[in-house]
């Protein structure tokens, strides 16, 4: 994202009424538990850091998908 970040692009999802309740999955370079944390705080429903396991990140999309642990 070039103009938003993506913390300030899951705020404003989460505070308007037609996207506060979707599944938001954060796919990002940055590393660390101080970064997921935030994200996480800001409403993320996961957190995955580049690389990742395509096999586990298929597991928790299906996961929120289904309403098992959305936002």
């Amino acid at each position: 994202l070039t103009k938003m970040s993506g913390i300030v692009l899951v705020k404003a999802l989460r505070s308007h009424p037609s996207t506060k309740t979707i599944p938001i999955v954060v796919v990002s370079g940055r590393t660390g538990p101080g970064y997921m944390d935030i994200a996480v705080k800001a409403g993320a429903s996961d957190y995955f850091s580049k690389p990742f396991d395509i096999m586990a990140f298929t597991d928790r999309l299906r996961s929120l998908l289904r309403g098992a642990g959305g936002h």
